[in-house]
């Protein structure tokens, strides 16, 4: 084993991660370089290292399989070099790539497996990320009562550690747990209270959540003021955020009889949202019933398209479940 290479694909880790947010591409290409170092200097720990550095890359693209494909090769080789705490963070990350694939038991499988080694191990930060996470796949699939259960533990964990951004996370998770308008609201505020001081675009994103209640209190004047409130500083960020605002702001002219403006709106829709995932399967809803609201003939098309969605993941086990439940109540209104 050379050292000067090892140095070499080190620091070529080192320039990815502070590529990875301004230029993700650029970041990607130095873990590549590094990784072909590692494997011919046969750098196990590293190699698993960069390894887990490209998956999340294709993650982050939605690429989930590539990603799936990158975090496993991570994780057998770190539990080769019995590196425990990074197994534990490949296992929390393959729970979210099956999770988005659709195997919502492996899911859950992979989480529990990974919040084993933390408590073993002591690592209350990622223990708190790890039990929201499966807090919020346990409402997705309906199982209110230990979702919360699981929240309120990584609450708890995560003021312990004065992580005051995973505690506004967490936060935001009871929102979508809760079916009490009156609770979410307060759930709203103590959010609010946490993102104003620290990260301006969840603290901005927060109008978009309360305009969600909005809707569902049907108060549709409110919540198209505080969706036009924010969209611009979401356009200017280039964050497909406006595509979300653009999706609900559709959906309530459409539920306001204003036909023409939502038409034109979900018309022009593209990007994120548009391909039928179980990741996008709430905005997917809320653009069939755009489209159903508005006599649109893609209305069929998509209808088709997220029942076979629904049958390839089997959400039918999970009859409870908050993406089940939501598409049949607007497949009545065709």
């Amino acid at each position: 084993m050379t050292q000067t290479r090892i140095l070499e694909a080190n620091a070529l880790v080192e320039l990815g991660m502070l590529e990875a947010n301004d230029d993700p591409k650029k970041a990607h290409g130095y873990y590549v370089r590094a990784l072909t170092i590692y494997k011919e200097e046969k750098h196990v720990y590293g190699e698993a290292r960069v390894l887990n550095n490209i998956g999340v890359y294709h993650f982050e693209r939605d690429e989930i399989r590539k990603a799936k494909e990158y975090f496993t090769q991570s994780l057998k080789l770190h539990r080769q070099t019995g590196n425990t705490i990074s197994e534990a963070l490949l296992l929390g990350n393959l729970s979210n790539v099956v999770m988005d694939l659709g195997d919502i038991s492996q899911s859950i499988e992979y989480a529990r497996m990974a919040i084993d080694i933390q408590q073993r191990i002591g690592d209350d930060n990622k223990l708190a990320r790890t039990l929201s996470n499966l807090g919020n796949t346990l409402v997705y699939i309906g199982q209110q009562e230990e979702a919360l259960r699981m929240l309120e533990r990584a609450l708890q964990l995560s003021k312990k550690v004065e992580n005051h951004i995973l505690q506004g996370f967490i936060l935001e998770q009871f929102i979508h747990a809760t079916d009490d308008l009156q609770q979410k609201k307060v759930y709203l505020k103590q959010v609010r209270a946490i993102y104003s001081k620290e990260y301006e675009l969840r603290y901005q994103y927060t109008h978009v959540t309360h305009a969600q209640i909005d809707i569902e209190e049907k108060k549709w004047n409110e919540a198209e003021k505080r969706l036009l409130s924010v969209r611009l500083y979401f356009v200017q960020k280039q964050h497909h955020y406006v595509e979300q605002i653009h999706i609900l702001l559709a959906l309530i002219y459409a539920r306001t009889n204003r036909l023409t403006e939502a038409q034109e709106l979900i018309s022009n829709l593209e990007g994120h949202y548009t391909s039928p995932s179980l990741q996008n399967l709430f905005y997917q809803t809320r653009i069939l019933e755009i489209y159903i609201l508005c006599e649109m003939p893609e209305a069929k098309i998509l209808q088709a398209q997220l029942e076979q969605l629904i049958q390839n993941y089997t959400l039918e086990q999970y009859p409870q479940s908050q993406g089940f439940l939501d598409f049949q109540r607007v497949k009545r209104l065709a």
